[in-house]
This record gives C-alpha cells, structure tokens and sequence, in this order.
C-alpha cells in the first residue's frame, strides 16, 4: 500500500491564504502545480509546502496550518488529515469524504457542508456547521464532531446533518435551524435556539434557564434516539437513556423545533 501523499508547510504562512484546490484525488505532480496567492503573489504549491508520498485518496497536511483557510472546501471524496491546527472555513461546502484535525480550527468549520464526517479534536471557532455571512442556510448533511468546545452561533441556520460539541457552546447555539441535530455536551451560552424553525437541540447538561421562548412539554421517551447513537457509534454515546424533557420553541416561529434535556 503507498504512503498518503504529505504536504508539509516549510515556513508559517500569512493568515488567510485560500488552498481549497490542494484536496484529495491530484497527484503530487498536480498538488505541487496548484497556483496559491500568498502576499498578492502566485507561485506553485511546491514554492511553499514539501511534497511527499504517492496516495492522493489520502492528504495530509503537517506543520504551521493554522493559518490556512478552506482546507477540503469543496471535498467530495477520500481522506484529508490536518496534523496539527487548520484556519478558517475548513470543510465548506463539502459534499463527502472525510476530515480529521488533530489540533483546533477556524470560524465556520463545516459551513455549508452537505456530506462527509468532519472530525475536530480539539476546540473550533464560531458559526460551527452555520452559514456564511449574508446566507441564511447553514449545514445541510454529514457529521461535524467538535470534541472540544465551539464558539458562537454552533449550527446557525442549519437545515440537516448532525452537530456534535462535546464540550460548551457559545451563544445562540442553533440560532434559525430550519432541521437538524446540534448535540452539545457542556455548558451553553445565552439565546440557545433563537429563531428555531424545526430540528433538535440535544443539550446533555442542563442549563440554570432555559429561553422565555420556549415551553416546557414534559418527559417522554424518545426511541429515535437509540437508533441514532447506533448510527452515529464513535461520535455520539447517550448514557442517560431514552426518557428526556422536551422543551418546544421558537415560539414566535411556530413551536416546531425542540430542546431535550436529560430526564
């Protein structure tokens, strides 16, 4: 079997240069003729990254990427590993294939993405699986898996797919969710589900208050929830059982989406 293909930065890279076009399935002679604007300049990727290894279903990207925006926008197939930090707008607009990051990323991680398993290890920035600015439709499939916390805005305008944060949220965590499922695992921050047309939020802890705009419907047992876990085996575990609190709201947008707390 041959190695993944490596590109290893040789130098930190001004904040905000745009690799997108550096994605799975180009050779190394491809990847090293991709032209890349960085300081008004175009030059190859070779005049900037260490290019190694024959397998382009499998990129990985090593050293100083924190500053590198679109990692995978765009992805549609094959494996792309992030040893280290990735910027800004990792995954947009993805439709399948998969992303790992073994450090933290940018804002908008997972924006827009429509297929695929974006799997973050450590914290990400604000608008998590949410829409880019002047959009009202965020995520619309696949799995996003943030195993630290996220910032503001987790989810917002989300219409499918499912947004794991294992640990705190910012505020307006599912803010204009159209569907969907945002499951945080920590704390929240304020306006949780402000503008919830329909989908789920799935909070395993429970906040102090929850918003004046949503209602209190009692405990029920939701079955769909066993069947997701097994679905989602590795991203998501629900030790609390089937038996959650469900809280409907917006309320000024119909009542039609949900809170579910524990028990």
């Amino acid at each position: 079997m041959s190695a993944p293909i490596t590109l290893r930065c040789r130098a930190p890279l001004p904040p905000g240069i745009d690799v997108s076009a550096l994605r799975p399935g180009l050779t190394r002679a491809e990847l090293a003729a991709v032209r890349l604007t960085v300081d008004a300049t175009v030059q190859p990727a070779a005049e900037y990254f260490d290019i190694a290894g024959e397998d382009p279903a499998h990129l990985i990207f090593e050293g100083d990427c924190g500053a590198l925006r679109r990692l995978g926008a765009g992805l549609a197939t094959g494996r792309l590993t992030i040893a280290g930090s990735a910027g800004d707008e990792l995954g947009l607009g993805m439709t399948g294939g998969e992303i790992r990051v073994e450090g933290d990323a940018g804002r908008l991680s997972g924006a827009q993405m429509r297929g695929g398993l974006i799997d973050i290890a450590g914290h990400c920035g604000d608008c998590a699986g949410g829409a880019l600015a002047g959009e009202r439709r965020g995520m619309r499939g696949g799995i996003l898996h943030v195993r630290g916390n996220a910032g503001d805005r987790a989810g917002d305008g989300m219409r499918r797919g499912v947004l794991i944060i294992d640990g705190n949220a910012g505020d307006y965590a599912g803010a204009r969710m159209l569907a969907g499922t945002v499951v945080i695992g920590g704390a929240i921050g304020a306006h949780a589900g402000l503008g919830l047309k329909r989908g789920t939020l799935l909070l395993r802890q429970a906040p102090a208050m929850l918003p004046h705009y949503f209602n209190d419907c009692g405990r029920h047992e939701f079955g769909f929830l066993s069947l997701m876990a097994r679905a989602l085996a590795g991203h998501l575990e629900l030790a609390g059982g089937l038996l959650w609190r469900r809280w409907c709201g917006d309320l000024a947008e119909g009542g039609h989406g949900e809170i579910l707390l524990p028990g």
